[in-house]
C-alpha cells in the first residue's frame, strides 16, 4: 500500500528542539500513520549531498529531502557484491526489509530510532528511510562535545537495549556507529534487527569485517543467521561503553579487524585505557559483562542500573567538590 508521508507539525518541531526528561516521548513523532513504503520524491538540494556522508561495511548514508514536505531524511542504501539477477534479489530483499520495518515501527521507546519506511527509488535495491540526525553517531558526538555526560548517554542506550530485550528482540550489531544523537540530544539506537536480515541474504552483501571488534566470542563458532542473543548484545554493549568512554574502538591496538577477532576467540579482553577515562568501578563492571559464558552475563537492565549508579556517584563527587 502506498501512503504519502505527512510532514511534522510545528508542535512536533518544537518538541524536537526542547530538552527532554525521562518521560518525554520519542523525539520524532510519526503519528498514527507509519507507512512501510515511502511514496515521495527524495531530492538532493545541495551539490555536497551528491556524496554519502557516512558509510559502513554494507551500507552508505545519503542526505535527502522529501519533496512534498521539505523534511530532511537519511537514506541507508545497501551495497551489493553481485549485480546479476538484481531484480529477483531486490524483490526478496524488499520483502525482508519491509517485514523488518513493520516490526521496527511497532517499537515505542525514546531511545530507539524511528524508521519512516522503505524506498525503492534509490540504488539497485530497497533502502531504508530514517529521520536525519546531523550530530552523527554517539562516538562522533562525544569527541566533538567533550563535556557531554557520557554515562548519562550510555545509561539511556542500555535502557533502549533493555526495552528491545523485554520484547524478545535482539539487536545483533550494537556499536558506536549504530547509535546516533537526535536533535534534542537523546541517543537513538538504529538498525535494530538489520544485521540478521543482511546475513540471511547470503553472498549478496559484503561481509561486515569491522564489526568483529564488538562481537561476542560465541558468535565466531556459529554459522547460524540468528546466532545473536540478548547475551551477545550485552557483550557488544560493554564494548560500546568502552568505545564511548575511551574514545577508541575496541581492540584498537590491533590494526586489522581479523587480528582483533583472533584475540577475542582466544579469550583476550581489551586493555584498560591508560588514562582515567574508565574508573575502577566501571572497569570492574565491564569485565563482568565480558564473562565467557553467555548465560552468566548480566542483563541490559542491570547494565542500565549500574551506569545510573556510576553517574549519580560522579555527580555527587562533583557536588562535594
Amino acid at each position: 500500500m502506498l501512503v504519502n508521508t505527512n510532514t511534522m507539525s510545528q508542535q512536533e518541531r518544537d518538541d524536537v528542539a526542547q530538552p527532554v526528561s525521562p518521560s518525554t516521548p520519542m523525539p520524532f513523532d510519526l503519528g498514527r500513520t507509519r507507512p512501510q513504503l515511502i511514496n515521495d520524491e527524495l531530492v538532493c538540494r545541495e551539490e555536497a549531498d551528491e556524496h554519502y556522508f557516512a558509510y559502513g561495511d554494507v551500507a552508505q548514508l545519503w542526505k535527502r529531502e522529501m519533496k512534498s514536505t521539505g523534511r530532511l531524511v537519511a537514506i541507508k542504501g545497501f551495497r551489493m557484491t553481485m549485480t546479476q539477477g538484481v531484480g529477483n534479489i531486490n524483490r526478496r530483499f524488499e520483502v525482508a526489509l519491509r517485514g523488518l520495518v513493520q516490526s521496527w515501527q511497532k517499537l515505542d521507546h525514546q531511545n530507539i530510532m524511528p524508521c519512516l519506511g522503505v524506498t525503492l527509488d534509490f540504488g539497485l535495491v530497497a533502502s531504508l528511510v530514517m529521520p536525519m540526525c546531523p550530530d552523527g553517531s554517539i562516538s562522533q558526538y562525544v569527541k566533538e562535545n567533550p563535556n557531554a555526560n557520557k554515562l548519562d548517554l550510555l545509561s539511556q542506550v542500555a535502557g533502549g537495549i533493555a526495552y528491545l530485550h523485554s520484547r524478545a528482540i535482539v539487536h545483533g550489531k550494537i556499536c558506536g556507529r549504530n547509535i546516533v544523537i537526535a536533535p534534542n540530544g537523546r541517543p537513538l539506537i538504529t538498525d535494530t534487527g538489520l544485521s540478521q536480515i543482511i546475513q540471511a541474504q547470503e553472498g549478496i552483501f559484503p561481509w561486515g569485517a569491522s564489526e568483529v571488534r564488538w562481537m561476542a566470542p560465541e558468535l565466531f563458532a556459529s554459522e547460524l543467521d540468528d546466532a545473536c542473543t540478548t547475551s551477545s548484545d550485552v557483550w557488544s554493549l560493554a564494548m560500546t561503553i568502552l568505545e564511548v568512554m575511551s574514545g577508541h574502538i575496541p581492540y584498537y591496538p590491533y590494526r586489522r579487524a581479523y587480528a582483533a577477532g583472533i584475540a577475542i576467540m582466544k579469550g583476550i579482553l581489551p586493555e584498560r585505557p591508560d588514562d582515567d577515562s574508565v574508573s575502577d568501578d566501571l572497569w570492574g563492571a565491564l569485565n563482568m559483562l565480558w564473562i565467557g559464558n553467555p548465560e552468566s552475563r548480566p542483563s541490559a537492565s542491570f547494565v542500565q542500573w549500574q551506569l545510573d549508579a556510576f553517574r549519580s556517584a560522579t555527580l555527587y563527587h562533583l557536588y562535594k567538590l
